[in-house]
């Protein structure tokens, strides 16, 4: 609601002038005025908050869009880099742990080579919401691109990361694929990494050694974690 002064006597410009500079007041009248000139300020006023609530709420809406994935419903790329770039600044300010984990589905071309891309497109939104369901609140999911994602822990040192990718990987493998027909098994690779907070990190380091770890699952028997602080990975071999 406007906040309006109605003064019944002389007024002084210079106190209304520091009335508004201080944005304490949202009208300011010397008596007599009518009761319809007031109303009609006072609507006036409202409709245009009501403009500025509506175009806030716009534009946090397509800020929403922006950042993420339609398909998986999850984060984006866009907002990974830009959250990596915030915990690197926060772990070196805070000294806290902080994990990272690539999570990828194994063989999922072959889903989509047998089944039909709208089918993989099922597999990819259902394997977004039980990622959600098994991950914390402080957690960030994104979708990093094709069918990788990357969950970002912060406050987890490398042994809770682990059991938290061991537990994502039981509860995606046991279950059953009811929106694919037929129904399939979905197994993932897992590579984890614990961030040191006196590393020199940024999102491309940081992805180079979740991807050394993911590739070491993959070509490991897949449906399998592996697991390392950041400073045990060689990332030039």
């Amino acid at each position: 609601m406007p906040i309006i002064i109605l003064n019944f006597e002389s007024s002084d410009p210079k106190e209304k002038i520091k009335l508004f500079n201080a944005a304490l007041v949202d009208g300011y009248f010397t008596a007599p005025i009518s009761f319809d000139e007031l109303a009609a300020y006072s609507n006036v006023f409202l409709q245009h908050q009501a403009l500025e609530q509506e175009l806030e709420a716009k534009n946090n809406l397509l800020a929403k869009i922006s950042m993420t994935d339609e398909l998986m419903q999850i984060y984006n790329r866009r907002y990974l880099i830009k959250r990596i770039d915030e915990e690197i600044a926060r772990i070196k300010r805070y000294h806290y742990p902080l994990s990272m984990i690539m999570v990828d589905i194994d063989y999922f071309k072959n889903i989509n080579d047998r089944c039909g891309h709208s089918q993989g497109d099922i597999v990819l939104k259902k394997l977004a919401n039980l990622i959600k369901d098994g991950i914390r609140n402080i957690d960030i999911l994104c979708r990093y691109g094709g069918d990788e994602i990357v969950i970002i822990s912060p406050h987890t040192n490398l042994e809770s990361a682990q059991v938290l990718a061991e537990r994502l990987k039981n509860k995606v493998k046991s279950y059953n694929f009811e929106e694919i027909n037929p129904p399939l098994e979905v197994t993932l690779s897992l590579g984890v990494v614990s961030f040191p907070d006196n590393a020199e990190l940024s999102f491309d380091i940081i992805v180079q050694a979740l991807d050394k770890q993911l590739y070491k699952a993959k070509h490991g028997g897949r449906d399998k974690i592996c697991a390392a602080e950041f400073q045990d990975i060689d990332l030039a071999g």
